[in-house]
């Protein structure tokens, strides 16, 4: 009998007869059939994913993709955390500057005119005396005008350590979201260590910008020094 190779190929229209290769087959993909029929083995058990014989197996999804996605998402995210803190930061800072710099100012024309009040006394002559309406009414207009210029300070001051608070729990709940954020992704693929690295890093300058908000505490010896010149004057009047 001729090999299937040799024999002729069908007539258009006709199905090819058995054992023969439908026409386009190359020779070598043929050849190629030929030895895998022959070294067949023998049916045995289905593998995992496969019903009935031929039937193609069905592909399961992977989680790659999910993870990739999810890592997009947090580097995202975390460019624009970045951009909100640095953007706060420097609000901040700006307004802290300006405030510290009108508070100077006034310490300052406050220093001036109690220096000039104290040179005024010092020069002044011992027989010299002063009615006392007189040093009422200075008296008086010094405090009204001290008062003014503290408690305008002070609201400056409340102003400022109220942004400082604001900052705060806003970069506090960006910590969280961050949080929550890298927990979803840790349950999707474990985390690298470049991504831990990064994550530490991320939240050591979270923890440093919170840390910077404790610079309110340098107003405190304006305080200490407002009352301080208040004595001062209290006791040159006396």
């Amino acid at each position: 009998m001729d090999s299937p190779h040799e024999r002729p190929p069908p007539p258009p229209g006709m199905p090819p007869p058995p054992g023969m290769p439908p026409p386009g087959l190359s020779s070598q993909a043929q050849v190629i059939s030929t030895g895998a029929g022959a070294c067949a083995s023998p049916p045995g058990p289905h593998p995992p994913g496969l019903g009935v014989e031929g039937s193609p197996a069905v592909a399961l999804p992977s989680a790659e993709p999910n993870a990739d996605i999810g890592q997009d998402i947090m580097v995202s995210i975390l460019d624009q955390v970045k951009l909100l803190l640095a953007q706060a930061r420097r609000d901040s800072e700006a307004k802290v500057k300006n405030e510290l710099s009108s508070v100077n100012d006034v310490i300052q024309v406050l220093d001036q005119r109690l220096d000039a009040m104290i040179t005024q006394l010092d020069d002044a002559e011992a027989p010299q005396v002063v009615e006392q309406h007189t040093v009422a009414q200075a008296l008086a207009k010094v405090e009204q005008q001290w008062g003014k210029e503290l408690g305008k300070l002070k609201q400056e001051l409340h102003q400022t350590i109220f942004a400082h608070n604001h900052n705060a729990d806003l970069m506090k709940h960006q910590k969280e979201s961050i949080d929550e954020i890298r927990a979803e992704l840790e349950k999707l693929k474990p985390p690298s260590p470049e991504r831990i690295k990064l994550a530490k890093a991320h939240l050591q300058k979270t923890d440093q910008l919170l840390n910077s908000q404790q610079r309110q505490r340098r107003l405190e010896p304006l305080f200490q020094r407002l009352a301080v010149l208040e004595r001062r004057l209290a006791m040159g009047w006396r």
